[in-house]
């Protein structure tokens, strides 16, 4: 079992002083940081080290500016010239985690996620959507959340598909939310 270096770091600093015994940290994060503390928090068991996760600008939901991205590529040009990015783009998970998980694209006049559209998406990774899809059912809150089918032993934050273990305290944050 790997623990999490932020679980090991803090053990020292909690046995330095008595009056450390208790002490926990605040995430302090923005975008993709707020789904990767998130992550941690929920499904990695950081909520024991964790006073407080602050977040800005995280989209929970998603975003459509990345599923745009990568159905119509991702390109920074200026005055014509400039790198395209496409291929590398649909190449990276994190762009992938970062599309919509709610029902946002019509089709045949109802409203589908976009990961029920397998290969429907032009140019779109399924194997990298669905992980990402597993990300964020991970990180749901618990009422959102699928019941895990296998156990993993605490502080296993080695995969994306490890499954959540639940803790009241981070269900409480983001009961908040």
């Amino acid at each position: 079992m790997t623990r999490p270096r932020a679980a090991t770091g803090t053990g020292g600093w909690r046995k330095a002083s008595k009056d450390n015994e208790d002490a926990r940290g605040v995430f302090l994060c923005h975008s993709m940081g707020g789904l990767v503390a998130r992550y941690y928090l929920e499904a990695c068991g950081g909520a024991e080290l964790c006073r407080a996760p602050i977040t800005l600008g995280t989209p929970y939901r998603g975003s459509l500016d990345a599923l745009s991205r990568l159905v119509n590529g991702v390109s920074f040009k200026l005055g014509g010239l400039g790198p395209d990015l496409t291929r590398l783009a649909r190449t990276l998970p994190s762009l992938h985690q970062f599309v919509p998980h709610c029902a946002c694209l019509e089709v045949g006049g109802e409203l589908k996620y976009p990961r029920e559209l397998n290969g429907g998406l032009p140019r779109v990774d399924d194997e990298l959507l669905t992980d990402a899809a597993r990300l964020h059912q991970e990180i749901a809150k618990p009422e959102e959340r699928p019941r895990p089918t296998r156990s993993s032993p605490p502080g296993d934050c080695n995969s994306p598909s490890s499954p959540p273990r639940s803790s009241t305290s981070a269900a409480n944050w983001w009961a908040r939310s």
